[in-house]
């Protein structure tokens, strides 16, 4: 066993890393110049296939209970240098208590799968993440809207995450940060949500939507039945329905890209291959 201090556990875990940096250097003066220099990792990939062996083989070892402190003082026990750094609030949070009999959630499964390739992680947390009901309704509608193949450009999607942030949570617009600005929701940390909680990139579409869906009677009803729901209940005057052909105004921008899931192999959306628009807007 090395002598402490020798062992960097967080590099150890992480092997892929250096593999990657091997084949960059390898490579010489190809590609992309550095910018930052290649520095060893500090946070410590714990599902890396060695080191959950050991955590799986002390958690059978304190089940039923599966008590955090407990599993912990055993691994460092038996490698403080391996689990030097892992804490029992850490490895608490990898379990799932909601049960008869505890277990590890879904979400750690999925990170022990995943073996030396963890993902990105990065070192700052979300503004976001204190807004989770809004952040959801975010995914939701614009998953909905891709579903439905719907052209998503940066533009549109920027004026969805505005508004409803000011419907959800408008205080993340008027709360300052440590140093003293205000959250903009600007275009670049739209595109980052994109990439990083959505999966999506820009991409060229492939072919157009189908025209009609199966159920369009049902679809137009409802319609139908919302309309004249606002109409009654907002007393609005029908001289103020009118066609949207004659506004004036563009409801949706013509375009050849839209966001969607990386590495997609089709990119469907409908209305690609028209000219124009049609349709009623209230005014």
């Amino acid at each position: 066993m090395p002598p402490p201090g020798t062992l960097n556990v967080a590099e150890a875990s992480r092997p892929l890393r250096e593999a990657t940096e091997h084949e960059r250097q390898q490579r010489g003066l190809v590609g992309r110049p550095r910018v930052k220099e290649y520095k060893p990792a500090v946070l410590v990939n714990w599902m890396a296939p060695l080191l959950w062996e050991q955590i799986e083989k002390f958690t059978r070892k304190n089940m039923p209970g599966m008590s955090p402190s407990d599993i912990v003082q055993d691994l460092k026990k038996f490698d403080p240098i391996l689990f030097g750094k892992l804490a029992p609030q850490t490895l608490g949070a990898w379990i799932d208590r909601s049960g008869d009999k505890p277990c590890w959630t879904t979400r750690t499964f999925e990170h022990v799968k995943k073996g030396h390739r963890p993902g990105g992680i990065t070192t700052r947390v979300g503004i976001l993440v204190k807004y989770p009901n809004a952040t959801e309704k975010i995914i939701k509608t614009l998953t909905d809207l891709c579903n439905c193949h719907i052209v998503l450009t940066l533009t549109t999607v920027h004026g969805l995450m505005i508004a409803q942030l000011e419907f959800s949570a408008p205080l993340i617009f008027k709360t300052p940060s440590a140093d003293g600005t205000l959250f903009q929701c600007s275009e670049e940390f739209v595109q980052k949500f994109l990439h990083r909680s959505m999966g999506w990139t820009i991409r060229r579409l492939t072919r157009a939507g189908g025209k009609i869906s199966s159920d369009f009677d049902a679809i137009l009803h409802k319609a139908h039945l919302r309309m004249a729901y606002s109409v009654r209940n907002e007393n609005i005057p029908s001289k103020l329905m009118v066609n949207s052909d004659q506004t004036q105004l563009t409801l949706a921008q013509g375009c050849h890209l839209t966001y969607d899931k990386i590495g997609s192999k089709q990119v469907t959306t409908v209305g690609s291959e028209e000219n124009s628009l049609s349709g009623h807007i209230y005014i």
